[in-house]
């Protein structure tokens, strides 16, 4: 009997201690828990500025990239659209494999540097009915454009 006795005298107190040690430990991250809400609100207003900074320069550059002169195969915007309607082909606004094509023919039948690459030159090109301004201008804003797409 005194065996028994001594068992459940040491099992009460293991959990009694247990509990004690559980409750211990929940004071304290309780306690390591308070957070003054004003630094996370601060923290996360900055960080939402941050991310609209962020879009805004994204806009920003999609919008520069649509308004450029120069075009090419994977380039999706109004400029392109342009070009094709200028092609006669279907003007989705898609620089692809058919547009490039036709960009080629172009340019190789109007005495410009067939790069496929729509430049200043051949887009005054374009503009004017076929008239081609001058190859070497073409040319040279291929090449520019070429090396900054390395930098």
């Amino acid at each position: 009997m005194f065996k028994a006795n001594m068992k459940q005298l040491i099992v009460r107190t293991s959990v009694v201690v247990g509990l004690a040690g559980a409750a211990s430990v929940a004071t304290s991250q309780s306690a390591d828990a308070s957070v003054d809400m004003n630094k996370v609100n601060a923290a996360e207003k900055n960080q939402n500025q941050a991310q609209s900074e962020t879009t805004s320069e994204s806009n920003t550059a999609s919008q520069e990239q649509s308004t450029s002169t120069t075009v090419r195969f994977g380039d999706r915007n109004e400029t392109v659209r342009e070009v094709q309607a200028k092609l006669g082909i279907p003007a989705d606004g898609i620089f692809g494999p058919q547009t490039e094509k036709e960009v080629r023919e172009f340019q190789a039948n109007n005495g410009l540097a067939a790069d496929g690459i729509v430049g200043p030159a051949t887009k005054k090109a374009l503009d004017n009915g076929g008239q081609v301004a001058s190859a070497s201008e073409e040319s040279t804003t291929s090449n520019e454009t070429a090396s900054n797409n390395f930098k």
